[in-house]
């Protein structure tokens, strides 16, 4: 009996003191899987993968391309076709990016926009130095707050504030401005 409890426990001590293999986490590359204790810090500073963008097709056809649209305030919007816009998507997207540019004040892209001379701009001097009266705080306001999917319009092209401050229009393959009052 007291060999069985001799060998048993030396069976116990000798299992102990035996490494195990493990896989090597901090090197998952390796060849041999042994268990190495690795000194280093664990590495916060990577960030999970983003999903992608959605992708945004323009030739999906907007609900309101061929009828009249409600707005929330009672207003009746005629169909984009009515407007003069074949693709109401495209200019959608477009006024997307146009809202950025008002936030980031590129006055430059946004005087690119502009077909001169209008009523009360000349040039594209004017408009850079009127900017700010233009684009005052309230304005931006109205224009970042702006729902891209109710955009007034009419035979007149695409209105933009609350006021009609901006009047957009296709030209070509992208869109111009073709009012502003202030």
């Amino acid at each position: 009996m007291n060999r069985i409890i001799i060998l048993y426990a030396a069976c116990i001590l000798v299992a102990c003191n035996t490494r195990t293999e493990r896989f090597d986490y901090t090197n998952p590359d390796s060849s041999d899987h042994n268990y190495r204790a690795s000194t280093k810090k664990p590495d916060y500073s990577w960030a999970p993968p983003t999903p992608k963008p959605p992708i945004i097709d323009n030739e999906l056809p907007n609900e309101y391309q061929h009828k009249k649209q409600l707005f929330l305030d009672s207003t009746v919007s005629p169909a984009w076709d009515e407007a003069g816009f074949k693709n109401a998507n495209k200019f959608i997207n477009f006024f997307k990016q146009f809202q950025l540019l008002v936030r980031d004040d590129r006055k430059e892209d946004i005087a690119r926009l502009i077909k001169f001379p209008l009523r009360n701009l000349k040039n594209k001097k004017e408009f850079l130095e009127h900017y700010d009266e233009i684009f005052n705080p309230e304005f931006k306001r109205e224009i970042k707050e702006q729902a891209p999917l109710e955009i007034y319009r009419d035979k007149n092209g695409a209105m933009i504030g609350n006021d009609g401050q901006l009047w957009f229009k296709p030209k070509g393959d992208g869109f111009v401005i073709v009012v502003m009052n202030f």
